[in-house]
Parts: structure tokens; sequence; C-alpha cells
């Protein structure tokens, strides 16, 4: 599925992805594939799963690369 980070804490490694629908996911910067590339507004492409604590993203994929 595809997305993009609506919020982001770099301290606590966590954040929220926005689908194209409008549809929010929490994350884990242990979901991501590089978390280095983690920010506000980067584009993701990742799985949408679901817990008693409600919706989250994994094997969360940005689709930019980290800017130096």
């Amino acid at each position: 599925m595809r997305g993009h980070v609506v919020e982001f804490d770099q301290n606590r490694g966590e954040g929220v992805i926005e689908d194209q629908r409008g549809a929010r996911f929490n994350f884990s910067l242990k979901h991501c594939t590089d978390a280095g590339a983690m920010r506000l507004d980067v584009p993701v492409n990742f799985k949408p799963k679901g817990s008693k604590s409600g919706p989250f993203a994994a094997q969360v994929i940005p689709l930019e690369k980290a800017v130096s």
C-alpha cells in the first residue's frame, strides 16, 4: 500500500503514515527498511496490519533516500 509520513518523532522512533484514502497507521522504526530515510512527507510503501491497539504499518519502505 502507498502512503506518506504525516507525523514523525525521531527521538521516540515512531510516527504515523496516511494512505491514499486518508486512513492512518502508526509505525515504529523497527518496522522500516531504511530508518535513516524517515522524515515528514516522505512517500512510503507499507503493509497494513491490525492489533488490539489498532491499525499499524509493517514492512515500511521509504521511496526516497535519506538527505545528507
